[in-house]
């Protein structure tokens, strides 16, 4: 049994096969779905974190980058924010992941110039500030929009879109683990 089964259905809202909407999700909430895509995250797969500044976006990657390296036997390594370095590569990973917070860039190409276009079809891309790529996204994505709570200061509304095709199977699965 998942651990995420803590999390009640009153907690969540299923507005379509597309969308889920989580409301007022603690800390140990958010790293249990963050621990559900580590899961299911396959290469080609993109999430894109959105949200304000402190608004959850590197902790979550920090914790799906955790659980997968849990999952695989990885020695537990120091999984560091991008905000200086743009991206961080976790190679050792099968598949690679790439962390990337494009909060930086000031226009489309310097995606172009750091040789963005190439990676998403063979990695798992966990997308900090997405919307700077503009049309080199890819179109196939998660997007995982993080808001403040109604409860209180440490809750977060999660919203989650499935973008493109394929996402049926883990929206399907998702909601089965966390309306239990």
């Amino acid at each position: 049994m998942l651990k995420t089964e803590k999390i009640v259905a009153s907690q969540i809202i299923v507005c379509s096969d597309k969308k889920l909407v989580f409301y007022d999700l603690n800390i140990e909430q958010i790293s249990d779905l963050a621990s559900f895509f580590a899961r299911v995250l396959k290469p080609a797969d993109s999430l894109f974190l959105i949200g304000e500044i402190g608004s959850g976006k590197t902790f979550f990657a920090r914790k799906v980058i955790q659980r997968m390296m849990v999952n695989q036997n990885i020695l537990l390594e120091e999984v560091p924010s991008p905000t200086f370095t743009i991206i961080q590569v976790y190679d050792m990973l099968s598949p690679a992941v790439w962390h990337l917070d494009l909060y930086r860039l000031s226009n489309f190409d310097e995606a172009i110039e750091l040789g963005l276009e190439d990676i998403f079809e063979n990695v798992i891309s966990l997308i900090e500030w997405s919307e700077k790529l503009g049309p080199y996204a890819p179109n196939r994505n998660i997007s995982i929009t993080f808001g403040q709570g109604k409860r209180d200061f440490d809750t977060r509304t999660v919203f989650l879109e499935f973008n493109g095709p394929g996402w049926e199977n883990t929206s399907d699965s998702l909601t089965k683990n966390f309306l239990k």
